[in-house]
C-alpha cells in the first residue's frame, strides 16, 4: 500500500489550483487567549482544551479561557508565564518548561501545580534543557538531548534534594533530534541516521540505522525546528523531515518511508493522530492527512500564516482540529462540514456556471447589454436534473441548455419563440413531465413544451387562458409537472394547478375557497419519497403542501426554522430539504422535523442568502448564493454528530460568591458540596467540551430532589437556585452535541444543605419531648382534675351501690336464713322425737325426714361452694366415662317425694342409655337446679318435662314446666346473682341457682336458653341446656386384638404389661382399648369364662373386669381366677355401677385387688393400673433378690417359701433332688402346668425363668449341704448338678465365690 501510495504521491503536485475550504475558526487575544504566540496545545481526560502561551497557561471550554498565570511570591502558582512548550503524560499532568529552563507539573484536574526542575535545581547541576528535546519517563527519570550528539538523564529531584546523578550517552557519528517514550515505555532517540533504543538492562542504547538520506535544517534556532515522533494505535513510529514521512515497525525493526507532496520549507516537525487512526501534519501552509489505505490526503490550505508558524498541533476526541500559530493565536478546522466558499466576480449564476460547468452565461443564454441592466442573472437562474438520461437542464432568460453528465458538454435547445420583439420575458419556471417532456413557464405566464426531438417549442397554455380565468396575469416563481398537470407557484398570488389537456386553472390563495396561509411563494420542490407531497419556499416559512388533500403545514420559527423568509429550496437524495434564508442555510428533517442552520461559524461566506440562487449539480452537489458570494458543497458530506461529549462544571456561587471548596478544589472535581442553611442561593456554570459549533449545543439540568425533571435550558449555561431548602440533592446537567443528540454523558454533584439547628433531627427530638412532656402534664393534670370528679361521682355511686348491696345481701341472708332454718328445724325436731319413740315405722319415717332436709341443707351448702369456686376459678370438670340417662334420672328420683307432695309428676323423655363423657357432678347441680324451680313455681297437679335429646354437636337437655311463667321484665335479670323475682306469692330462695346453672353450663361450653311467658295459660318456662360433651366411640378408635404366641420368651422381649379387659359393653370395650393401647397391650374378652380361659392361656400382668355381665359375672371369675395356683399371682381390678359399700365388700372379698365405680375417671383408672402394676413389680424385684443371696451362717434350712405356688414347686423339687435329668417339663406336669404356664407364672412371682429358680433352689440346698460337712462333689451329686466342676461354675455365677471359698470363709 505504501509503494502505491509513493507512486501517487507526486500527483497532488499537478493540481495546485484544488481548493480545499473548510471551516476555519480563528481564535485570538480578542478571544479571551492570554497572548498570540502559543506553545502548546493538549486536551485532557474531561475533553478541556489546554493552551501554553508566552503569558500564561489557559484553559479553555468552547466559549471563554481560564487564566493561569504566575503570582510573585505565590508556589502555588506556576513559575512563569513565557511557556515555551507542554506535554501531556499518561496521568492527566501537563509538564510545562519554560524559557528559564524551568519545568512544572500541573495537575489539570485538580489545578494543582509541583516546581519539579526549578532553575536552582538547574543551575546547581549545570544542566541546559533545550526547548523540544526533553521528555519525562515513566519511571521518573527525566531525558534531555544536548546540543550536537549527547543525551542525558538523571531521575527527577524529591522535594528538597539538590544534587542530580546525571548518565550522559554520546552519538558521536550523528546528531541527536528528539526522543520520546512509547506506550511499552521504551525510551527512543532520533538522530539523523536513524532511531535508537534504550536497553535499561545494559544502559546504553541499541541503534537501528536508517538507510534513507534524511533531510533536516538544523541550522536555524536549534530547538524550535525540532520533530515529534508519534507512536500509532498499531505501535509504529512515525516521523518527518523536509521531504519525507518516515515509518518504523516496533516489532519487524524496520522503516520505510513517503514522499510528501511538497517539500518543507523548514522541518516538518510536528503530527497528531486523531480519533480515527488518520495522522495530520502540516508542511508549509497546508494541512496533510494519512491513512493507511488513501495515504496521504491534502485536508486544507490555511491562509494567513508563514512557513514556520505552526507551534502547537492536535486532534481532540470529536476529531477537531487544533493548530497553534507564532504570535497567530489558534486555528480551529472542522473536517466534518466541507463548504467551498466562491466570492462574486460578477454574479452567482455567472460565476458558478462558468467555473464548474464552464459555461458562460451571457454568450450561452443570449444575455445582451439591454438585458443586462435588469436585475442580475442569477434571479433568472432556473434549472432542473433528468437523472434517467443523465442531464441538467438550465434555463435562464429565453433560452434552454443541457449539461449530459457523460460528456461534461452544455448543449444549447432553440430560443424560446417571442411574440413581443425586444421586450425581456424572461423563463420563471423549469420541470419535466411524467413522460420526461420537458416544460417552461415565463414571466407573461406562457407555457411550452419542448418536442421529442428538441427542435423546437410548443405551446402548451397561453397568457390569456390564465388572464381569462384569474382576471389577472400572475408573476410565477416556479413550476412542477406532476400527473400530466402543472403546479405553479407566484410571488404575489399563491398557487396555481393548471390542467392543461382540460384548460382549467385550480387556484390555491390565502382568500380563496381553495386556501394557502400565504401568498408569496418563492420556489416548489417535490418530495423524493412521497411524490403528493410539495415543499415550497414562502415568505412566512417553508410550507408542506399535499397534492391529493389539498391539506397544508406551514413551518416557521417556532418549528425551528432560523428565520421565516425562504428565498429558495432544494432537496438532496437522502429527502433533507435545504434552504437559503435571511439568517442562514438551513437543513429540514421531514421525519424527525428537526431543523439544522449553518452560519458564518460554520465557514459560509454570509449570513444573507437571495431569492432564487440555488443550483443542484449532476454529482449531487448543490449551491446556494449570498449578496456577495456562494457555497458549493455536497449534502451527503454534512453528517449528523454522532459525538458524546462531556459536561464540565466551569463555575460554581453559592450566594453569589465563587465556591472551590474546603481543599480549593478545581470546579469540574466537586462531586459533592456541603452548605449550611443560609447558604442555600446556589449557581452552577457548566459548558459542553465539544469545541466545532459550541452556539448549536443545547443544554438541561435538573436539581433531583427539588426539581426531578430536566428543565431545558437552551443555549444557557448557567443555572440558578435560590432559597433551596435543607435537603439532600443531586445536581445534574446535560448537552446535546453540535447536531442536537443529547449526551450520554450527564455530569452530577452531590449538594447537602443541613437544617438550622432548630429543623435538626435533635431539635425536633428535643421538640417531641417537650410536647411529649407538656402533653403528659396537661393529661396528669386533667386525669387529677377528672379523678377528683370521678371520685366524687364512684363515692356517690358506691353509696348507692352500698345501700343495694345492704338491701340485696338483707334480702339473701333473710332467704339463706329461712332456707337453712327450715331444713334445719326438720332435723332437730325428728331428732328429739326420736328420743321418745321406740316404733320402728315411726322410727324410719322421722329418719326419712332427717336425711332428707340434710340432704337438702347439703345441696344449699354446695351450691355456696360451688359459686366460691367459680368465683376464685377453681371450679373444673371433671370428665367421665358413662350413662347420662342413669345420672338424669337419679337426680329425677330425688325429687320424687317433693313432686309427690304436690301432686306433680316428673316425666322424663329420652333414649334407654347415652354413654358419654360428662361431668356427673356438674351436670347434677344443673338439673337438680333447674328441677327445684320448676316444682317450686309449677301449680299443684302439673307436669314437669325433662327431655335428653343426642344432638350432633353433644347432648341438649330440656326442663319444661306448665306453671305461670316468667314475666316479660323479668326475664333478663334471671341469671344474675342473687336476683330473685317478686311475684304475687312470694316465694323464698336465695336468688343463685339460675346464675350458677349458667355458669356451669358455660364453663363446660356450652350454652343455656329460655322461653317463658305469664300471658298465656299453662305455657310455663322452657329451658334448654346445650352440652358439647362427646361419645366414647368419638375419642377412640378399635383396635385389633393381639395375638398371642407360645413362647417363653414373649413377654421378656416385650415392654409393655399384657392386661385382659373383660367386658360385654363393646362400646365402652373399645373406648378402654383406645385409652390403654398407648401404654399396654390389651387382650379383650367379652365374659367370665371367656376371661377365664383367656387368663390361662395368656397369663396377663393384670385384669380389669365390669362385674354384671351376662353368664359368670365379673365376680364369680375373679374367685376361680383367685383360687386357681396357676393365676392367684394376678392382680385384678373390678369396674361395676354398683356403688354401694356392700357391692364393694363383697368384691374385694373374692379376692380383687381394686374397685373402681362406673362412672369413671380415665386417669384415674390409668393411675390405679399403674400403681398395681408398680407395686407388683416392686414384689417381684425384692423376691428376685432374696432368692439371690447367700444364706446366712446361722440358718440351716432353707426358709419356706411365702408364695403357696412357689412352696407346691418346691416340694416337687425336693423330690426329686439329686436327679440330675429332672427336666422343666416334668416339673410342670408334676404342678399340672403346661411349659409355658409355668414359666409365666414364675417370671410374674420372681423375676426369673423356671431353670433359673430351680438352679437356684438346688444352689441354697447345696449351701445347707456344705453346713453339713459334705464335701464339694457329695453336694454337687446330691443337688442334682452333674459334676463338681457345673456345680462350682454356677455357684460362683449366683454368689460371686466358689464352693471352697465360702468353706474357707465361713470356717475362719
Amino acid at each position: 500500500m505504501k509503494e502505491l501510495i509513493k507512486k501517487i504521491a507526486p500527483l497532488f503536485l499537478l493540481f495546485p489550483c484544488i481548493l480545499f475550504s473548510q471551516n476555519i475558526r480563528h481564535i485570538s487575544v480578542s478571544d479571551g487567549l492570554p497572548q498570540s504566540f502559543v506553545s502548546g496545545i493538549v486536551e485532557d481526560k474531561d475533553g478541556f482544551i489546554w493552551v501554553s502561551t508566552h503569558n500564561g497557561l489557559a484553559r479553555y471550554d468552547g466559549h471563554q479561557f481560564k487564566i493561569f498565570q504566575n503570582k510573585p511570591n505565590d508556589t502555588t502558582s506556576i513559575s512563569s508565564n513565557f511557556i515555551t512548550q507542554c506535554i501531556k503524560d499518561k496521568h492527566n499532568n501537563l509538564w510545562l518548561r519554560y524559557d528559564s529552563g524551568a519545568i512544572d507539573v500541573f495537575d489539570m484536574a485538580s489545578h494543582k501545580i509541583n516546581h519539579i526542575l526549578t532553575t536552582d535545581f538547574l543551575d546547581y547541576n549545570k544542566l541546559a534543557i533545550y526547548r523540544r528535546g526533553w521528555q519525562a519517563a515513566s519511571d521518573c527519570s527525566f531525558w534531555f538531548a544536548g546540543k550536537e550528539n549527547t543525551v542525558f538523564n538523571f531521575m527527577l529531584p524529591e522535594k528538597g534534594q539538590e544534587k542530580a546523578k546525571v548518565s550522559q550517552y554520546e552519538f558521536n557519528d550523528t546528531t541527536v533530534l528528539t526522543l520520546m517514550e512509547d506506550s511499552k515505555k521504551n525510551m527512543w532517540v532520533l538522530t539523523y541516521k536513524g532511531l535508537s533504543l534504550y536497553n535499561a538492562s545494559q544502559k546504553k542504547f541499541e541503534k537501528f540505522e536508517l538507510h534513507y538520506n534524511t533531510d533536516f535544517n538544523n541550522n536555524f534556532d536549534f530547538g524550535e525546528e525540532v520533530p515529534r515522533i508519534t507512536e500509532r494505535k498499531n505501535g509504529e513510529l512515525i516521523w518527518l523531515d523536509r521531504n519525507n514521512l518516515y515509518f518504523f515497525d516496533t516489532t519487524k525493526k524496520t522503516y520505510s518511508k513517503l514522499s510528501l507532496p511538497e517539500k518543507a520549507s523548514f522541518n516538518g516537525k510536528l503530527l497528531t493522530e486523531a480519533p480515527d487512526g488518520k495522522v495530520y501534519f502540516q508542511i508549509n501552509k497546508t494541512i496533510y492527512s494519512y491513512d493507511d489505505k488513501r495515504g496521504i490526503e491534502k485536508s486544507t490550505y490555511i491562509d494567513g500564516i508563514n512557513d514556520r508558524d505552526t507551534q502547537a498541533l492536535l486532534v481532540d476526541g470529536s476529531g477537531l482540529l487544533w493548530l497553534g500559530a507564532n504570535t497567530g493565536g489558534i486555528y480551529q478546522i472542522d473536517f466534518q462540514i466541507d463548504f467551498d466558499v466562491f466570492k462574486y466576480n460578477k454574479d452567482f449564476a455567472v460565476d458558478l456556471l462558468e467555473k464548474e460547468l464552464g459555461i458562460s452565461v451571457y454568450n450561452f443564454f443570449n444575455i445582451s447589454a439591454t438585458d443586462r441592466g435588469l436585475l442580475p442573472p442569477a434571479y433568472y437562474l432556473r434549472s432542473v436534473h433528468d437523472g434517467k438520461r443523465g442531464i441538467t437542464w438550465i434555463a435562464m432568460n429565453r433560452t434552454v441548455g443541457y449539461f449530459d453528465d457523460s460528456d461534461k458538454k452544455p448543449q444549447k435547445l432553440p430560443v424560446l419563440p417571442t411574440e413581443v420583439y425586444g421586450e425581456f420575458i424572461p423563463i420563471k419556471g423549469i420541470t419535466l413531465s411524467n413522460d420526461n417532456r420537458l416544460i417552461v413557464i415565463d414571466e407573461d405566464n406562457n407555457i411550452y413544451g419542448c418536442k421529442k426531438d428538441m427542435s423546437g417549442w410548443e405551446k402548451l397554455f397561453t397568457t390569456q387562458q390564465v388572464k381569462n380565468t384569474l382576471g389577472f396575469i400572475a408573476y410565477p416563481s416556479g413550476i412542477l409537472a406532476r400527473d400530466n398537470k402543472l403546479w405553479v407557484t407566484t410571488e404575489y398570488s399563491g398557487l396555481l394547478h393548471i390542467d392543461v389537456k382540460k384548460g382549467t386553472i385550480e387556484h390555491f390563495a390565502k382568500d380563496e375557497p381553495n386556501s394557502l396561509p400565504v401568498n408569496k411563494l418563492y420556489g416548489i420542490m417535490p418530495d423524493r419519497k412521497q411524490t403528493n407531497l410539495f415543499w415550497i419556499a414562502t415568505s412566512q416559512g417553508l410550507l408542506s403542501f399535499d397534492s391529493n388533500t389539498h391539506k397544508t403545514k406551514l413551518y416557521s420559527v417556532e418549528d425551528g426554522l432560523p428565520d421565516n423568509i425562504i428565498y429558495s429550496v432544494l432537496t438532496d437524495s437522502e429527502d433533507y430539504v435545504w434552504m437559503g434564508t435571511n439568517k442562514g442555510l438551513c437543513r429540514f428533517d421531514p421525519k424527525s422535523l428537526e431543523v439544522r442552520t449553518f452560519t458564518e461559524r460554520h465557514g459560509l461566506p454570509c449570513y444573507e442568502f437571495n431569492r432564487f440562487h440555488q443550483f443542484s449539480f449532476p454529482d449531487g452537489k448543490i449551491a446556494f448564493g449570498g449578496i456577495e458570494s456562494g457555497v458549493v458543497f455536497n449534502p451527503l458530506s454534512i453528517t449528523n454528530d454522532l459525538y458524546n461529549p462531556n459536561t464540565a462544571i466551569t463555575g460554581i456561587k453559592i450566594n453569589n460568591e465563587p465556591f472551590t471548596g474546603e481543599s480549593a478544589e478545581a470546579e469540574n472535581t466537586i462531586t459533592s458540596i456541603d452548605l449550611p442553611y443560609n447558604q442555600n442561593t446556589l449557581s452552577v456554570e457548566y459548558a459542553a467540551l465539544e469545541f466545532s459549533q459550541p452556539q448549536d449545543i443545547q443544554y438541561r439540568y435538573r436539581l433531583k430532589g427539588y426539581d426531578n425533571d430536566w428543565i431545558i435550558a437552551g443555549k444557557k449555561r448557567e443555572a440558578i437556585y435560590t432559597k433551596v431548602p435543607p435537603g439532600n440533592y443531586q445536581f445534574e446537567v446535560n448537552a446535546t452535541n453540535t447536531t442536537g443528540k443529547w449526551s450520554t454523558k450527564i455530569k452530577a454533584i452531590a449538594i447537602r444543605i443541613s437544617p438550622p439547628w432548630w429543623k435538626t433531627w435533635w431539635a425536633f427530638t428535643l421538640y417531641i419531648i417537650a410536647t411529649v412532656a407538656l402533653t403528659v402534664l396537661f393529661i396528669t393534670y386533667s386525669i387529677k382534675q377528672g379523678l377528683v370528679k370521678n371520685e366524687i361521682l364512684l363515692k356517690q355511686k358506691e353509696a348507692q351501690q352500698l345501700r343495694e348491696m345492704d338491701e340485696v345481701k338483707s334480702r339473701f341472708f333473710s332467704n339463706i336464713t329461712h332456707e337453712l332454718r327450715t331444713p334445719l328445724t326438720l332435723i332437730m325436731g325428728p331428732a328429739e322425737q326420736l328420743k321418745n319413740i321406740d316404733d320402728k315405722n315411726q322410727q324410719e319415717q322421722l329418719l326419712s325426714i332427717i336425711s332428707k332436709n340434710a340432704n337438702s341443707l347439703l345441696n344449699l351448702t354446695n351450691q355456696l361452694l360451688d359459686i366460691a369456686k367459680l368465683e376464685a376459678g377453681a371450679l373444673k370438670p371433671y370428665m367421665l366415662w358413662g350413662d347420662i340417662v342413669t345420672a338424669v334420672k337419679q337426680v329425677i328420683n330425688v325429687f320424687s317425694e317433693e313432686a309427690s307432695a304436690k301432686n306433680n309428676e316428673v316425666v322424663f323423655e329420652g333414649p334407654q342409655t347415652a354413654e358419654y363423657f360428662f361431668a356427673p357432678d356438674i351436670l347434677e347441680r344443673i338439673l337438680y337446679n333447674l328441677l327445684s324451680n320448676a316444682l317450686k313455681y309449677s301449680y299443684i297437679g302439673d307436669k314437669v318435662f325433662v327431655r335428653l335429646i343426642e344432638t350432633d354437636s353433644g347432648i341438649a337437655l330440656e326442663v319444661q314446666d306448665t306453671g305461670r311463667g316468667i314475666p316479660k321484665e323479668e326475664q333478663p335479670n334471671i341469671f344474675n346473682r342473687f336476683y330473685h323475682i317478686d311475684g304475687e306469692k312470694k316465694e323464698i330462695g336465695t336468688g343463685i341457682g339460675l346464675s350458677l346453672v349458667k355458669e356451669l353450663v358455660e364453663l363446660q361450653e356450652g350454652a343455656i336458653t329460655f322461653t317463658s311467658s305469664d300471658t298465656q295459660q299453662n305455657h310455663g318456662t322452657l329451658f334448654t341446656v346445650s352440652l358439647p360433651y362427646k361419645k366414647a366411640a368419638e375419642t377412640v378408635t378399635a383396635i385389633p386384638e393381639l395375638q398371642v404366641v407360645e413362647d417363653e420368651n414373649t413377654e421378656a422381649s416385650s415392654d409393655k404389661p399384657v392386661i385382659l379387659l373383660v367386658e360385654d359393653n363393646k362400646e365402652l370395650a373399645v373406648f378402654i382399648e383406645g385409652s390403654l393401647k398407648s401404654h399396654y397391650y390389651v387382650h379383650h374378652a367379652l365374659d367370665g369364662r371367656a376371661g377365664i380361659d383367656l387368663a390361662l392361656s395368656i397369663m396377663p400382668d393384670l385384669i380389669l373386669s365390669d362385674v354384671l355381665m351376662e353368664g359368670m359375672d365379673g365376680f364369680e371369675m375373679c374367685k376361680y381366677l383367685k383360687s386357681d395356683i396357676n393365676t392367684s399371682h394376678i392382680p385384678a381390678i373390678l369396674l361395676t355401677a354398683k356403688s354401694d359399700l356392700g357391692s364393694k365388700l363383697e368384691g374385694l372379698s373374692y379376692g380383687a385387688d381394686d374397685y373402681i365405680t362406673k362412672p369413671f375417671n380415665i386417669s384415674e383408672l390409668l393411675l390405679r393400673i399403674e400403681n398395681r402394676l408398680e407395686l407388683q413389680n416392686k414384689q417381684r424385684n425384692f423376691l428376685y433378690k432374696q432368692l439371690q443371696l447367700l444364706p446366712q451362717e446361722t440358718e440351716q434350712e432353707i426358709t419356706a417359701a411365702e408364695d403357696p405356688f412357689l412352696q407346691k414347686m418346691y416340694d416337687v423339687i425336693d423330690s426329686r433332688l439329686d436327679d440330675e435329668t429332672f427336666s422343666v417339663e416334668e416339673l410342670a406336669s408334676s404342678l399340672n402346668m403346661s411349659r409355658t404356664s409355668l414359666h409365666r407364672k414364675i417370671k410374674s412371682i420372681t423375676n426369673m425363668s423356671t431353670g433359673e429358680i430351680v438352679k437356684v433352689y438346688r444352689l441354697k440346698k447345696a449351701v445347707s449341704l456344705l453346713h453339713e460337712n459334705y464335701n464339694i462333689s457329695e453336694v454337687a451329686y446330691k443337688t442334682g448338678f452333674g459334676s463338681p466342676s457345673y456345680f462350682t461354675k454356677c455357684f460362683k455365677e449366683i454368689y460371686s465365690l466358689t464352693p471352697t471359698e465360702y468353706i474357707q470363709k465361713n470356717a475362719g
